[in-house]
């Protein structure tokens, strides 16, 4: 669409539905599908470039990090796809689907699975790094600040753990699942939860500093743009919060 107008510039049908937002590098942009195709089409006019099959359905959005392209598969995999070839880099077999956009942070890739296990691989290899082992399935997309990833999960937890190894630093009990990605903000990680509320904690202890409750479950993750804190609703509406400097 035309940002200014909203005007239909062009479209391309997959074989399913595109359920995930996708994400645009170097003008191209990756999108998966429930058709199982991941597909890399140009930004211009939409032509497709390539497409590759997993065996799954795709509902997840993609990490373009280098080279290579990250996305998880309701056949339980990670995908590592080399952008320039649309080709198998690797793949990895998780105990479950992977239902979040997983996150990449020198040279690792961090992903949750229905299987209640985090893992952390090798970005280039695929090689497992560590996993850690949570109360219920991960449906949160994860994100790494400062040697530390955070994630949610649908115990009702918010996990922060140590990007080297998986060590719990700390983690926050809200009052229902947490499928929303966090974000960072200065000292604070804010995430939703199915619970209603949305939650501000200290990142460095897991503290609760603030909360706010909307009408419905936020699955969607929050977003920070011009000192403003954005965040959408099952209770159909958008909601913003001033937060002042950092």
């Amino acid at each position: 669409l035309d940002a200014g107008l909203g005007k239909l510039r062009w479209r391309y049908e997959t074989g399913g539905w595109v359920t995930a937002s996708p994400v645009i590098s170097n003008n191209i942009l990756y999108a998966g599908s429930y058709d199982g195709f991941f597909y890399a089409l140009a930004t211009k006019d939409g032509n497709l470039i390539w497409r590759y099959r997993t065996d799954g359905r795709i509902a997840v959005g993609a990490r373009v990090a280098g080279d290579l392209a990250f996305v998880g598969s309701s056949d339980n995999y990670l995908y590592a796809i080399d952008i320039k070839r649309g080709e198998l880099a690797w793949r990895y077999h998780a105990g479950g689907d992977i239902l979040a956009t997983p996150a990449v942070a020198a040279g690792t890739v961090y992903v949750g699975s229905v299987d209640r296990k985090f893992y952390a691989l090798n970005a280039a290899t695929g090689q497992l790094n560590w996993t850690f082992q949570g109360g219920y399935a991960f449906e949160s997309s994860p994100v790494v600040a400062d040697g530390v990833v955070y994630v949610g999960a649908n115990d009702g937890r918010l996990y922060a753990l140590r990007a080297q190894d998986g060590h719990p630093v700390w983690d926050y009990k809200a009052k229902g699942p947490i499928r929303s990605a966090p974000v960072v903000w200065g000292q604070l990680v804010f995430v939703g939860s199915d619970d209603g509320y949305l939650y501000g904690l200290d990142r460095q202890t897991g503290a609760l500093v603030w909360s706010y409750r909307t009408g419905g479950a936020i699955v969607a993750g929050p977003t920070v743009a011009d000192g403003k804190l954005y965040v959408g609703s099952t209770d159909r509406r958008l909601h913003a919060f001033s937060l002042g400097e950092r």
